[in-house]
């Protein structure tokens, strides 16, 4: 979502300074503020809800998921 809502940079030299530290729970802890501010929710991108193939047309994120984590994901 950072990539696509111009906060990239921020997003990117948050998650530098957190890495930097060398502390995982504090790099965890910038994954989840990072998540948090940007209203996303565990249970929407965990295992079983990534696995649902039902097709709901009247929501558009689907095909956003899909490209992000395929092909920007590859980046």
């Amino acid at each position: 979502m950072g990539v696509q809502y111009g906060t990239r940079i921020s997003m990117c030299d948050s998650l530098v300074k957190a890495d930097a530290s060398g502390d995982k729970d504090t790099l965890m802890n910038a994954v989840a503020k990072l998540a948090k501010d940007g209203g996303v929710s565990y249970d929407q991108y965990d295992a079983k809800a990534l696995s649902k193939t039902t097709i709901n047309t009247q929501a558009n994120l689907r095909q956003w998921t899909w490209q992000y984590c395929t092909e920007f994901g590859f980046f």
